[in-house]
Order: C-alpha cells, then structure tokens, then sequence
C-alpha cells in the first residue's frame, strides 16, 4: 500500500515537475538567446544566491519538517501552527528589512539592483516555502503538484513577454519573479487559512516551544547550507574571481545540467514523510536499493548531455565554450542525486543530522581547498570544475561510511564501482566520438553496465510488477 502511495504521489509531482520543466527550459534554453551574456549573468547570480535565502528562517521551517514529517493535516493543532506562521511571517520581515538596510549602504551598481530583488524575495519565498512543507510532510501533494504547475506557468509567461517584447533587461524578470512568489504566498495563504495569521487574533508566544523547533531544526538548515556551499561553490568561486561574462558562461553549464532534475525533485519531494512511515529495523533494508536504482536512472539521464551539446553548437554558439564545462560536470550529477534523494533523506529519518553536517562540513573544506589549487595552478574554468567533480566524489564517500555500520559493505562497493565505470564511460564516449554516435553509444553501454550491475534489483522488480498485477 505503501509502494503505490509512494509511487503514485512521485508520478504527480514528476508531472507537475514536468511541466515546471518547461519554464526550466525556456530559462536555461531560450533565455540566453533573449538575453545579452551580461544581463543573464546578473540572472544567474540572483538565482545563485536565492538558493540561500532559506538560511534565514534559522531552521525554523526544518525543525517542523522533522517534528511533524507523516502527520496528516487533521491531525496538526491549527491553533499552534497559527502562532508559528505569526511567528515565521515576524522573523523573515525582520530579515528582509536588515537585509535592504545593508545591500543599499554596501553595494551600488548592479550587484545593489540584484540584492535589492534578492531581499525582497527572501520573505515570500521562505513563508512560501513554510507552506510547501506542510503540503509535503503532510502528503498533500495534489496541492503541492498544483502550484508547481502554476509557478512554471507565470515563469514561462514572462519569458514569452521578454520574447515578445525584445526586454534585454535582468531587472523585469526579477520583478516577474518576486510578484510570482507574492502571488503563490497569498495563494498559499488562502488555502492554508485555518493555520494562517488573522489580523485581528493576538500572538501567543510561546517561548518553549519556539524553543524546541528552533533546537530541532538549526542543525538540519546548517547542514542544508554546507550542503548548498557544496553544489554550488564552484560557481561562487567564478563570481568571486571572473567578470560577470565568464560567470554566465559557467553558470550556463550547471543550468543545463539542472535541467535533467525532474525526477530527482519529485523523488526528494515525497520520500521522507514516506520514510517516516516504515519501521526503523526495515529502513536500512532499501538503502542500497534506493542507491543503486537512482545511480541508474541518473547515469541514463545524463545521456542528455549529447543532445544539449547539439543545441548549443547550432543556436547557441556564444555560449559553446560552456561545453567543456557541462561533459566535466555532467557525471557529478549522479553523486549529488543519490546524497540529496536517499542519503540526506535517510540521515533526517534516522535523526542523524549531526553526522550529515559532519559529512557536509568536511566536504566544504575539502573542496574550498581544491578550488583555491586548481585557481592558482591552472586558472581554468575547467580545472575548477573538474576540482567540482572531485568534491562531489569524496562527498559520497564521506556519506557513505556514516552508512556502513548498517549497511552491506559489498553493495555499498559495488555501487561506488558503478559511478567510476559510467564516469569513465561517459568522458571517454563524450570525448572522441560525436554527438549522435555518442549518445546511441552510450546509452547502450550504459543499460549493460546497469543490467550487469543491478540485474538482481531489475529482475525483483519486475517480479513484483507481475505478481501485484
């Protein structure tokens, strides 16, 4: 029963995903075209730093995340989860104010246009993203598939307007942006009204257990930042040391690579209240499986790297310097898929978050290390990548050996074997053949090596398709 909830509620995200994948594209494909390199590279950073504005709700979203994570909606006291709105609402206004305060004394230009919309941003988002958690730790995902729908709606809207109207300019898109997350709050608002704040009820503090929320979930949100700093650092990196040009050439290599996320988002999305629900002496039972069969569909998906390579050689031309940066990159892929599905999924059920941010902050240091020798040896994008990759590999083993006083030591192996093979495989067929040879080559080699690595998996899957049919 269980199996075909979870089934079924990835089959709704991933559509609502799959049509997200549509504003996706058209920012990641059309938008460079639309735009000049440099006005896309302020894009790019506002989305960047986006990506940590979650930082300042100061775990308090996570710390409910974990204490409510399975809970149907009924079963929330809606009075309580009134206050922590109230409360949520206070603090990311604050936040937002003190951020304003500071981007408009210590930044000009562009970059202060940027962070402007950035602070701004940061209150809807996060409240936004309070309400998201409740959909999710509650398994309401229709509403959840819903307004993913209509975000990617809005998103491709004002791409088609920049289209239409020939805007080459950063600044509408961010306020199309900004409007959008208002809008999704009040949406969210509405339908979440019984926990929403009413203007004329008073705020209960109530300290302890503000106190207790807070506690649960700062390890988690710092965990959750290494981790960010980990996926992201190179492009940091980029900014720091390059002009905003080269950064946008770089940056275009991680947006095509993100485009292949559909399903490792639907599948993060619904696993963990699913993993909730299952017994801690079972849990470990599916954690190699779980490995085993994301590496698969990962290191099949990246066989979209071929057919990306195409498209920017013939539309995108400015931009075929990325290419060498996105076949360095693209295998990296299967390592941050697998820690972000299963991985950071399974540390959460297992309370183990102080073992995650270990994982997590030793990986930091690793790759800040790594990054700083490939800037002063080489100087190249490239090297900085390729440093990239290696951060991501040393990650997943890091993670894993946090794993292996409960798991099989020989499964565990054998999944680590299967990234370096496909790693290699897909460098070696990227690099000397082209790109439609390449990609039937590959996905050929690719589903053999699978079948030889993970036949028993395959064949017990299909046994149960049968047996439940």
């Amino acid at each position: 029963m269980i199996r075909k909830k979870f089934l079924k509620d990835i089959i709704k995200v991933s559509v609502s995903n799959g049509i997200r994948l549509l504003a996706s594209f058209l920012t990641g494909i059309l938008l460079p075209i639309l735009f000049s390199v440099e006005n896309y590279g302020f894009y790019k950073l506002f989305i960047l730093y986006t990506s940590f504005a979650g930082l300042l709700h100061f775990g308090f979203i996570d710390g409910i995340y974990l204490k409510y994570g399975g809970n149907n909606y009924s079963e929330l006291d809606k009075k309580e989860f009134s206050n922590y709105t109230k409360m949520l609402i206070i603090i990311e206004v604050l936040m937002s104010l003190i951020s304003l305060i500071l981007v408009l004394n210590l930044m000009e230009g562009d970059r202060q246009i940027v962070f402007i919309y950035w602070s701004i941003n940061l209150l809807f988002i996060n409240i936004v993203s309070y309400y998201q958690i409740i959909s999710q730790i509650t398994s309401r995902f229709n509403e959840f598939a819903l307004r993913n729908i209509i975000y990617a709606i809005f998103i491709s809207i004002s791409i088609c307007l920049i289209y239409i109207f020939k805007i080459d300019d950063y600044k509408f898109l961010l306020l199309c942006i900004v409007i959008i997350n208002l809008i999704m709050l009040i949406w969210y608002s509405i339908t979440y009204k019984d926990i929403s704040p009413k203007l004329l009820n008073c705020f209960k503090f109530d300290f302890g257990s503000f106190k207790k929320i807070f506690k649960l979930g700062f390890p988690l949100i710092i965990a959750n930042f290494i981790s960010n700093l980990i996926l992201s650092f190179s492009r940091q990196f980029v900014d720091w040391f390059y002009d905003i040009e080269t950064f946008a050439h770089f940056s275009y290599a991680f947006s095509l690579m993100s485009l292949t996320n559909v399903f490792i988002i639907a599948v993060g999305t619904v696993i963990y209240p699913t993993l909730k629900k299952i017994k801690l002496s079972k849990l470990m039972n599916y954690y190699n499986k779980s490995i085993s069969i994301i590496l698969a569909l990962v290191f099949l998906a990246i066989a979209l790297f071929f057919p990306l390579s195409i498209f920017i050689v013939r539309f995108l031309p400015s931009y075929s310097n990325s290419l060498p940066i996105l076949r360095i990159i693209f295998p990296s892929l299967s390592m941050s898929a697998s820690i972000q599905i299963v991985k950071l999924n399974y540390f959460k059920s297992l309370q183990n978050n102080k073992d995650y941010l270990k994982s997590g902050f030793a990986t930091l240091i690793i790759s800040l290390i790594l990054n700083f020798l490939a800037f002063y040896f080489f100087g190249t994008l490239e090297s900085i990548a390729i440093s990239s990759v290696i951060a991501y590999f040393i990650w997943y083993i890091i993670t894993e050996i946090f794993f292996l006083k409960r798991v099989k030591m020989k499964e565990s192996l054998k999944n680590l074997i299967y990234i370096i093979i496909n790693t290699i495989l897909f460098y070696l067929i990227s690099i000397f053949f082209n790109d439609i040879l390449g990609m039937i080559l590959y996905i050929l080699f690719t589903t053999i090596i699978i079948i030889f690595f993970f036949r028993k998996i395959i064949t017990n899957q299909i046994f149960k398709l049968r047996k439940s049919n």
